[in-house]
């Protein structure tokens, strides 16, 4: 079958062909409201205020990996999409999708991950789903994500703002978790493995405020990676 067809891995890999599949099945259906831009949470009216909302789906191999797992990996990514956005983090819903023959020693770490990294975060799992899928359809553990958070009215982010001759500050060395992750999967020659940098930035985000007016744009990288957040937003 010709694999323009159908769905490849690549099409979730963050790169060229990612981009290609969003702006063919998904912007033609879904972008002409909140989603235009693609950014990493929708920023949406409400009476009083504004909320920022976002959503996020977690898949890694192995679960486990130096430095953290699944579970801490799905709270630190709501979080963050939530905090780029201009957000300051509450609630976060936690849908699992479990395979059947998961130990349930590696459940229990895992969300114990989830309990400590939320409460570190400040944040309430607030909803959730459960699923049973049968082995060999599921990977071990699927995590889905989705996060509500208050708008911060300092920040005014948008892509369009973007100027030639500006700034770009990051949060830490780019693919420390990639790394750890393919080191962790093994067969790679790797001596000692390096650490994955799972964390939350939305702290960092909550400092910028006093200085809100001139930040003009914040993307998570882990998003398709630190190259994505141009190739993705459609800037003319």
């Amino acid at each position: 079958m010709n694999g323009e067809s159908v769905i490849q891995l690549a099409h979730g890999g963050g790169g060229r062909l990612m981009r290609e599949l969003v702006e063919r099945e998904i912007l033609p259906r879904f972008g002409d409201g909140p989603l235009r831009g693609l950014p990493d949470g929708a920023t949406l009216p409400s009476p009083g205020e504004r909320l920022v909302f976002t959503t996020d789906s977690f898949v890694v191999q192995p679960l486990e990996f130096p430095g953290g797992n699944i579970g801490d990996l799905a709270v630190h990514g709501t979080v963050n999409d939530l905090a780029v956005c201009g957000g300051e983090p509450k609630w976060l819903s936690l849908a699992l999708i479990i395979e059947e023959g998961l130990p349930f020693a590696v459940l229990g770490r895992i969300l114990d991950s989830v309990r400590a990294a939320a409460d570190a975060c400040g944040v309430t799992v607030a909803t959730g789903d459960t699923k049973v899928v049968p082995c060999g359809q599921g990977d071990g553990l699927y995590i889905n994500t989705a996060g509500i958070g208050q708008a911060l009215p300092e920040f005014a982010l948008s892509p369009a703002k973007i100027c030639e001759g500006d700034c770009v500050l990051v949060s830490g060395n780019l693919a420390d978790h990639g790394m750890a992750v393919m080191a962790a999967r093994g067969g790679n020659g790797f001596v000692s493995c390096p650490q994955s940098d799972t964390g939350p930035v939305h702290r960092l985000v909550m400092a910028a405020r006093v200085c809100g007016g001139a930040v003009r744009y914040m993307r998570d990288p882990t998003r398709g990676g630190a190259a994505a957040p141009v190739s993705l937003t459609n800037l003319r």
